[in-house]
């Protein structure tokens, strides 16, 4: 679409009540700050490392902030992350959230992941989910997976805002 950030900010902060990522001027610094910090480092696992700790330093309460690296054509591999889970270390082409963000090359919003079907569970605490993928020559290289416990956590905004960030790596 065509819809300036401005407009999708104002929609948003007149319509819910909470705060919502990159909706306040708060969220909108995430963005910078991981511009910012990242914008001198040239391994790309070092400017994940340094994503996930920014995005959880900044979102206290989600439950998991991190990269799925691939390693094959059909397998993602825990990448840098910060959070408070074991995470899955090997997640298939397909398979999970993850996994099928690197199939169809989509960002995918699970708003209650008790009903997606193809959800595979590290912990308990998760209620909804988002992952971005990290696309270079037309290849999912890797992607950014973040756990809320909240349901319904993530939205339009955020995907728009996390595909931003990702673009970064």
């Amino acid at each position: 679409t065509n819809i300036s950030y401005t407009e999708l900010s104002i929609s948003f902060q007149v319509g819910r009540h909470r705060t919502r990522f990159c909706v306040s001027k708060y969220a909108e610094g995430t963005s910078e700050r991981c511009s910012t910090t990242i914008s001198s480092v040239a391994i790309h696992l070092a400017r994940m490392s340094l994503v996930a700790s920014i995005l959880h330093m900044e979102f206290s309460h989600w439950i998991f902030c991190g990269f799925y690296v691939r390693i094959e054509s059909t397998m993602l591999e825990i990448g840098p992350y910060s959070g408070n889970i074991i995470p899955c270390t090997h997640i298939p082409l397909g398979r999970g959230v993850c996994g099928t963000t690197m199939k169809e090359k989509r960002t995918i919003i699970v708003n209650n992941v008790n009903k997606y079907d193809n959800y595979i569970s590290c912990d308990s605490k998760t209620k909804s989910e988002i992952v971005t993928p990290i696309i270079k020559d037309d290849l999912v290289m890797a992607v950014l997976d973040i756990d809320s416990p909240n349901i319904g956590e993530f939205d339009k905004i955020d995907q728009i805002c996390l595909e931003k960030i990702s673009s970064m790596i």
